[in-house]
């Protein structure tokens, strides 16, 4: 009588970074290294004189288009030029710096503006137009990359982390000017991750100048950790030019000037965090907890991968309820694909691992 042997299947162990898309755990595996690690060639950008005060000049064309555009008169599309002002201050720079500094004068402009308005405030540094129009068009695709990049890991954060409020700070000229408001709330804001185990992503508003500086927040906010009350107020919105009724916190108002609190609900959870993350596109400043990371680093074995990614190389979609084993601590954690702030909470100590 012969043996029926059966082979037992080998899993390989993968090591890579495990990322949440709001639907699905995706494992991202490290690359093999078959060959030594290539340096990145250095860019080696063309050091020109830019004349400064022309960033102010075109500064000031930009608020005085917006407020025409305000006032409902349609701002020229035609003949576009900068400006050039009567007296000049030359500075070495790169170029690539003056097209930055330019596009974020002009970051909100139509698209076609933008790009014609930076064609023209390149033209002094290149040979001909279509050298010009070449260098832009490169560096346009630059930014559009670098934009879907951010929200790309901003929404990684998103949704690994389970936000549970929405918060806006806007300050007092009573109680606070500008500068102060920035410092007071990034030194509050750092006082509650330590003490209390908050956590927070949001983007500023306003700092350049363009309008009232405020901060968009999504927070976690541990249960039993919500200082002060929550109260119903009702104010005039510019935005929408008529009163609303919002819900403010009585300790964020006393010290800051005004708060807007909203609960999140997780059926709602994207249409809040796709608020927010506008913001980035329009030029506002992100900021972040330290203890709020985009991806969990660690071990994973290749049983809890469903299959490889048609669209990334190393790339996977894992099983609800995966088990991986983090780097830094050794836990092993278990994590669920519609829940996997439980996991990481449990890697970050807030919560006592399950016996």
């Amino acid at each position: 009588m012969q043996e029926n042997k059966q082979e037992e299947q080998e899993w390989r162990i993968l090591h890579g970074k495990l990322t949440n898309d709001g639907g699905h755990n995706i494992f991202q595996a490290d690359p093999p290294r078959r060959y030594a690690k290539r340096k990145r060639r250095a860019y080696i950008d063309k050091i020109v004189e830019a004349d400064v005060s022309a960033f102010e000049k075109a500064k000031q064309t930009a608020e005085d288009t917006a407020m025409e555009k305000k006032n409902s008169v349609k701002p020229p599309t035609e003949n576009i030029s900068v400006t050039q002002p009567e007296t000049e201050i030359k500075e070495k720079m790169p170029l690539r710096s003056v097209f930055d500094k330019f596009y974020e004068i002009w970051q909100n402009e139509p698209k076609k503006r933008r790009r014609e308005l930076l064609i023209e405030a390149m033209l002094p540094f290149h040979a001909g137009r279509k050298y010009a129009v070449a260098f832009v068009d490169q560096n346009l695709e630059r930014k559009r990359q670098n934009e879907k990049s951010r929200i790309r890991r901003a929404m990684r954060k998103c949704n690994l982390n389970g936000f549970n409020y929405f918060v806006t700070f806007t300050y007092s000229d009573d109680k606070l000017t500008a500068k102060e408001f920035y410092n007071k709330l990034r030194s509050y804001l750092k006082n509650k991750v330590r003490r209390n185990g908050w956590k927070y992503y949001g983007v500023w508003e306003g700092v350049n100048g363009e309008k009232r500086l405020h901060f968009h927040a999504l927070m976690y906010i541990p249960q039993g950790t919500m200082p002060g009350e929550l109260v119903q107020e009702k104010s005039y919105n510019t935005s929408r030019k008529r009163m609303v009724e919002t819900t403010g916190n009585t300790e964020f108002n006393e010290k800051f000037g005004r708060s807007d609190v909203e609960e999140i609900c997780m059926p709602f959870k994207h249409l809040a965090y796709h608020y927010v993350l506008k913001y980035l596109n329009k030029g506002g400043k992100a900021m972040s907890s330290r203890n709020c990371p985009e991806s969990i680093q660690g071990w994973m074995s290749e049983e809890d991968l469903i299959g490889e990614s048609d669209y990334t190389e190393n790339q996977y979609i894992a099983f609800s309820g995966c088990r991986m084993v983090e780097d830094k601590t050794g836990i092993i954690v278990k994590v669920d694909e519609n829940n996997p702030q439980e996991a990481l909470a449990e890697i970050q100590g807030n919560v006592k691992p399950p016996e």
